[in-house]
């Protein structure tokens, strides 16, 4: 059973903590102080997992990690984007039933913004194609100002539900393809050749 709830600011120290041990980024505190924080619970209290939502451009943390000099050529006003951001959940939380719905708690509080785009991003390659399925346009991918390889796209608001919801399937069809593709391309020239004069 998992619980969830926004976090008063004790609880967004905790969050933090949490956050940071897996070595994927830092928060600062203006930026804990003035955003959605929620935090996903077990049966003991214990935090599992959270996400921070947040709609202030001018504390966008994925704007501050485009170089200044890309940020005047964005496709999109960013004073109308809101971003989901700090995704994390503990590695005892293997259910994908548990993990969905905490995705989509995500999707509901970034909708709950009214912000006409929505954006998020990952330094994840893997995460990278998972998340296109949702968020299908490019803001921004390159060297980000923290050093490593961002990619960061976004959606319009009124179609991030239905993109959330194709976008398992679509996910299932892409592994699928590359199983096939990989399949046919690694057995012998002469298999194929026999299977092409059947």
């Amino acid at each position: 059973m998992i619980n969830h709830r926004v976090l008063n600011l004790s609880e967004r120290r905790q969050f933090r903590r949490h956050y940071e041990s897996f070595g994927i980024g830092t928060i600062s505190d203006d930026y804990l102080k003035n955003t959605i924080v929620r935090g996903f619970f077990d049966q003991n209290g214990g935090m599992v997992g959270g996400h921070i939502v947040n709609q202030i451009s001018s504390n966008s943390r994925y704007l501050s990690f485009i170089p200044k000099t890309n940020r005047s050529n964005l496709p999109i006003c960013t004073e109308s984007m809101a971003e989901i951001c700090c995704v994390w959940m503990d590695k005892k939380i293997t259910s994908k039933n548990i993990r969905l719905f905490m995705y989509l708690q995500g999707l509901l509080d970034a909708k709950s913004t009214n912000s006409k785009f929505i954006v998020a991003g990952t330094t994840n390659e893997k995460n990278k194609l998972i998340q296109q399925f949702v968020f299908p346009k490019k803001l921004w991918n390159g060297v980000a100002t923290h050093g490593a390889l961002q990619y960061i796209h976004y959606t319009e608001i009124d179609k991030l539900i239905s993109n959330w919801i194709t976008a398992i399937p679509k996910y299932h069809i892409y592994k699928l393809f590359r199983k096939l593709v990989k399949y046919f391309t690694s057995r012998p020239k002469h298999i194929l050749k026999n299977l092409g004069e059947a």
